[in-house]
């Protein structure tokens, strides 16, 4: 299984540069320990679909297999689960920059992913508030579980 090694922080929405080409996702968790995770996506009206499995990390680091899946049997899955949440995502360098909709409206949160829990990621961005890397309220399971205290974004 390959290794996911990332951080996590909040944004400044009002600080972002334009973003474009964002790919809405709409996912659904089938499982929390271990995460399994159903994913259906929508980029320049092309839909497509995947599916996780997640380890709970230990540190910064967790195992994850990611792979396609017919979106017919995505819908199906996501129809079986009420544990669900809606982003759009947009690049900008290495970060994934996470626009919450639904309950989550106005969260805004970046995550970069590393090559080691070492890694130096340099001076961040002035659109970058603060950390909040294993702060589960940002988690995306809670999220799909529950609305955010709209006093935490």
């Amino acid at each position: 299984m390959a290794k996911e090694i990332e951080r996590k922080f909040l944004v400044d929405k009002n600080k972002l540069p334009q973003l474009e080409n964002g790919q809405n996702i709409i996912q659904g968790y089938l499982s929390e320990q271990p995460q399994i995770r159903v994913r259906l996506i929508t980029q320049s009206g092309i839909e497509k679909a995947s599916m996780a499995y997640k380890t709970p990390p230990v540190g910064l680091t967790r195992e994850e297999i990611e792979f396609i899946i017919p979106l017919k049997e995505a819908k199906e899955l996501m129809a079986q689960t009420n544990v669900k949440l809606e982003k759009t995502r947009f690049l900008i360098g290495r970060f994934e920059i996470d626009v919450y909709g639904g309950k989550n409206d106005g969260l805004v949160v970046a995550e970069i992913e590393l090559k080691s829990e070492d890694e130096e990621i340099g001076p961040l961005p002035v659109w970058i508030r603060h950390e909040v890397t294993g702060d589960k309220r940002y988690g995306n399971v809670t999220l799909a579980k529950e609305a955010i205290n709209k006093s935490l974004i």
